[in-house]
């Protein structure tokens, strides 16, 4: 079933927050994942006509503990300065040495028309290509140089950091505010390798889940139709889909909680997701999104 391999719920999620809690040495990955996985059930979805994997009622809290600390992992593990600044050191190595030809693109792996064997394609790699890097881009040196001795760029007191817990269209608006500041339109100013700035700037933001109340999000898409709300996510949905499609799969990929059998196997009514249960402390915690704005020094 796909639910079980993508959706708000999936085992890569359950399996990475437990890894990546022992690696750090964190206790994020201290969750009930027995009651979790003891109380999944499948229940028809009467309206549209699928079968949804979902929690039953009694791991409402269990889902609640393990969203809640998929929040924290992101935050202070996922996003933590060094492990982002790492990242972006790579990632800017890995364009450098696509565009010199010394690097298979995702399209040539996919496609199988790269001569590298994926069984070879590992961290080794990447560090056998890292020595063989010899050229005159200041910038592409100094990060070379950095990661060789396994150290992050340096973080400067320019980072900012907020948590922002109002309604969604508060929110929508406190995120136009940010990409319209200065600083965070260096973002794109220095998104290149070929850059004269001293300055890198990476964003990343993270809520507790990636789907909103239903009344709300049928509001969103009321108030669109009507031209009172310029939401660019619930634009670009509308743009391809009507509200039923959008809510039909939003019903797949969230988590959902099945309503207990009254008898012979029926169900008193169609699955509906935590945000939206009445049970659950995701119908506020929804609300919750914290935005980084790292600022390192080369």
């Amino acid at each position: 079933m796909i639910q079980m391999l993508h959706s708000e719920l999936d085992a890569d999620r359950i399996d990475y927050l437990l890894r990546d809690a022992m690696f750090s040495g964190t206790t994020y990955g201290d969750i009930e994942a027995e009651t979790l996985i003891e109380n999944l059930k499948t229940q028809k979805h009467k309206k549209y006509d699928i079968k949804i994997l979902g929690i039953g009622k009694k791991a409402i809290n269990a889902a609640n503990q393990f969203l809640v600390n998929r929040f924290f992992a992101f935050t202070q593990i996922v996003f933590h300065k060094k492990v982002i600044a790492l990242e972006r050191m790579a990632q800017d190595l890995i364009i450098y040495l696509i565009l010199d030809g010394e690097f298979p693109n995702v399209e040539d792996l996919i496609d199988g028309e790269s001569n590298i064997d994926l069984i070879d394609f590992t961290d080794s790699y990447f560090f056998r290509k890292l020595d063989d890097i010899d050229c005159e881009n200041e910038y592409i040196m100094e990060i070379k140089k950095q990661l060789k001795k396994y150290r992050a760029l340096n973080l400067s007191d320019k980072s900012n950091t907020k948590l922002y817990s109002s309604s969604y269209d508060e929110k929508a608006e406190a995120y136009k505010k940010l990409i319209n500041d200065k600083e965070f339109k260096m973002l794109t100013q220095n998104a290149n390798i070929d850059r004269v700035s001293k300055d890198v700037f990476v964003f990343n933001s993270k809520k507790i889940t990636d789907h909103i109340p239903k009344e709300q999000l049928e509001r969103i898409y009321n108030n669109l139709n009507a031209g009172k709300n310029d939401n660019e996510v619930i634009e670009g949905l509308q743009k391809q889909h009507d509200i039923e499609t959008i809510l039909k799969f939003r019903q797949i990929n969230g988590l959902s909680v099945v309503n207990e059998e009254t008898g012979f196997g029926n169900f008193s009514n169609s699955p509906e997701l935590i945000v939206d249960s009445n049970l659950s402390l995701i119908t506020e915690l929804c609300r919750y999104e914290k935005f980084f704005l790292n600022h390192y020094l080369i």
